[in-house]
């Protein structure tokens, strides 16, 4: 293949991938990563009132005011499992916990949503049920 016609390859397989429809929007498919869908399901809380917000998530653990913006944080947790050393089992089980935090900007809507925890695996299976109501 000549160089002008490598260009013109080149050239194409750019506007192919500029034409292509954007995904952002739709939901991640069963078997994509755990982050991946954390990060959709925060993203589709943008634009969402706090009554939404309270119907799902329930009484936030607390709420933080910064200036003209309120921080809501809601707490999802569950028991782990008990930890072994060396071959001994300790006594008690640790909790795993995860936090979700949503700000809440002029409008009245959540302007910034946003998750901590141990690992997206463990949040994912807290907060998998906690999906905007469909508009």
């Amino acid at each position: 293949m000549n160089l002008k016609n490598r260009i013109a390859s080149c050239f194409l397989a750019v506007i192919v991938v500029a034409a292509a429809p954007s995904f952002a929007d739709e939901p991640p498919g069963v078997t994509a990563p755990d982050r991946e869908k954390l990060e959709y399901l925060f993203s589709s809380w943008h634009g969402r009132s706090l009554e939404e917000l309270r119907a799902v998530w329930r009484r936030e653990e607390s709420i933080e005011r910064r200036g003209d913006t309120e921080t809501y944080l809601f707490e999802r947790g569950r028991r782990g499992p008990a930890i072994g050393l060396g071959g001994i089992r300790v006594v008690g089980r640790g909790t795993i916990l995860c936090q979700a935090y949503f700000r809440m900007g002029l409008e009245g809507v959540v302007t910034r949503a946003t998750w901590r925890g141990p690992s997206a695996d463990e949040c994912w299976s807290l907060f998998r049920e906690h999906t905007p109501p469909a508009e």
